[in-house]
């Protein structure tokens, strides 16, 4: 939760910075562990990396920075995790075969640090911080005035349809 409430108030490369560096630290560590208790810690550093400097993050960039077909911009952003991994996991396993796994590791952890200076040369908040609009802005409709006041039913004079196809779906 702690991150969510960061990106609002820290320089979004600042936050991404330090999750990369967090997550390249991690692996680091891991190349050199010498006992179970350091694969947890790595793998805790791993998962706070993560949080820190992946998608959340990314997913607020992208809904600032797109407003047109945002969804599509998302899935297809997402989606690039997979292709990363179709291709880095046979590589790093064969990494491991030739090498072993620390130096797998320490590779992986000195090209995750390799990423910082590309957060710092494209990753922007908002588009007017590169003197752009957002994709989609100049084809917003001007907002309209509301005139009348809608009063909402309290909590509990509202029913809830239990039958409800999307409630029951997500029940299910």
């Amino acid at each position: 939760p702690w991150v969510g409430r960061a990106i609002g108030r820290i320089d979004i490369r600042k936050l991404m910075t330090a999750g990369t560096a967090l997550i390249g630290g991690a692996f680091l560590l891991l190349s050199m562990t010498q006992n179970l208790l350091f694969v947890y810690a790595g793998g805790a550093l791993v998962g706070a990396g993560v949080s820190m400097g992946t998608f959340m993050a990314i997913t607020v960039i992208i809904n600032n920075w797109f407003i047109k077909n945002n969804g599509l911009v998302m899935g297809i952003t997402m989606s690039t995790s997979s292709l990363v991994g179709i291709v880095a996991n046979p590589a790093v396993n064969w990494v491991i075969e030739h090498f072993g796994w620390r130096i797998a590791y320490a590779g992986m952890g000195v090209l995750i640090l390799c990423t910082i200076p590309l957060v710092w040369i494209f990753i922007r908040m908002y588009p007017d911080q590169k003197g752009t609009i957002a994709w989609g802005e100049e084809e917003l409709p001007e907002p309209e005035v509301q005139t009348t006041i809608t009063h909402h039913k309290p909590m509990e004079e509202q029913k809830i349809d239990l039958r409800h196809p999307a409630l029951l779906s997500i029940l299910a």
